[in-house]
Order: C-alpha cells, then sequence, then structure tokens
C-alpha cells in the first residue's frame, strides 16, 4: 500500500488529451516538489493516468513525513502545493489545443 496517494478527476469541461498532458505536468511537479537528500523518495513517485482520472502515489516509507511538512525544504509538504497549482496546470494544457 502506498504512503501516500492523491487522485485526480477530469472536470468534464476539460478535454481527455489535455487532461492526460495536464496529468504529466502533475506528476512532475510532485517530483520538483519533493525534498531531497537522496532522491529516493523523489524518485518513489507512480503515477496511474487515464483519460477519465489520474492516481499519484508514493510509496517511500517516510514520504508521508515530508507530505506533512517534516522537511525545511518543503515545509507545506507535496501534494496539497501541487493540487493549489493545478488549475492553472488544466488552463496550459487546454491553450495548447485551443490555440
Amino acid at each position: 500500500m502506498p504512503d501516500i496517494s492523491v487522485t485526480v478527476e477530469r472536470p468534464s469541461d476539460v478535454l481527455e488529451d489535455a487532461f492526460m498532458d495536464a496529468m504529466e505536468d502533475f506528476l512532475a511537479l510532485l517530483i520538483d516538489l519533493t525534498p531531497v537528500a537522496t532522491g529516493f523518495c523523489a524518485s518513489s513517485w507512480d503515477a496511474d493516468i487515464s483519460s477519465d482520472e489520474a492516481t499519484f502515489s508514493n510509496s517511500c516509507d517516510y514520504s508521508s513525513y515530508l507530505d506533512e511538512g517534516w522537511s525545511d525544504q518543503q515545509p507545506d509538504g507535496m501534494i496539497n502545493p501541487a493540487l493549489d497549482q493545478l488549475p492553472g496546470l488544466l488552463d496550459d494544457a487546454m491553450a495548447k489545443y485551443y490555440k
């Protein structure tokens, strides 16, 4: 069982391809937001992305501590700051399809 996970459902007004693009960007953002000492936790992110939803999980034993802000590198954790940026990621992905 993963130590932490988050599932994102595709909003009805977002194209499937745009959602898939945004979820790839969301995974990259989670990795970037993960504090790094050895890089193990950042490399432990996994994603199951479909056209309707995406689940991101991290099975690193201490990922929940990092997500609770135990690191000075990322005191706000990883998941909530990434979710805060999700609307922008979806907007950017949609803009690619409505040029």
